[in-house]
């Protein structure tokens, strides 16, 4: 896999783990679920050459703070270097009424290796959760939400037999645009995310979780 497809997967995870889960406590990161509630959530997205796999997990406080924790396996549709993810953060939902609101900021890391040569990436994302909730049933709540942010980003590679090099900054902008579908304890979700890295393109994603 040449250098520059590989960077594209690590900017798509540091885009994607940078973006709240849908199981999130807040209607400004994608999800009306109450003050101290957990939820589990499971999703897949199509980046451009491959398929991404997630799972997560969000606790809400009982004051307006949520945190998070999540993995992400990305494959390509061709070859069998596959690209791990793990990433934090967490939300503070601000006192307003109307409408949902909260600062973001969390830390990814990811890692793949081939053929002797190792890439890892740190990224570190901060930006704001933009929601709103409103009843489409007697038992479906509708959250469409937005998240835009700033991404900075740390690549370091290191290959066996070559010099050592220099890691790599950058730092990007991105953003997420979804919905969720909450039925009581269930909840489906979709979004498009897109970032300003050379060659990015826009990222569909689904989801399903619960909350308990």
């Amino acid at each position: 896999m040449r250098r520059m497809h590989i960077r594209t997967f690590a900017l798509f995870l540091g885009g994607l783990l940078a973006v709240p889960s849908a199981a999130a406590a807040q209607a400004c990161v994608g999800s009306a679920a109450g003050a101290g509630n957990m939820a589990l959530s499971g999703s897949v997205a199509f980046p451009d050459g491959a398929k991404s796999y997630g799972a997560g997990f969000r606790y809400n406080t009982l004051g307006p703070m949520s945190v998070s924790a999540g993995y992400t396996l990305t494959t390509p549709d061709e070859g069998d270097v596959n690209v791990h993810g793990f990433a934090a953060e967490a939300a503070y939902e601000l006192p307003l009424t109307g409408v949902s609101a909260c600062p973001v900021a969390g830390v990814g890391y990811s890692r793949m290796s081939e053929s002797g040569m190792t890439m890892s990436t740190l990224t570190v994302p901060v930006g704001a959760g933009i929601g709103y909730s409103f009843q489409a049933g007697p038992n479906m709540t509708v959250i469409p939400h937005a998240f835009p942010h700033l991404l900075w980003m740390r690549t370091s590679f290191d290959a066996e037999g070559l010099p050592e090099v220099d890691p790599e900054s950058t730092t990007e902008f991105g953003a997420l645009v979804g919905v969720t579908f909450q039925m009581q304890r269930f909840f489906l979700n979709g979004g498009v995310t897109k970032t300003t890295a050379e060659g990015s393109k826009a990222v569909f994603s689904l989801g399903a979780g619960v909350l308990f």
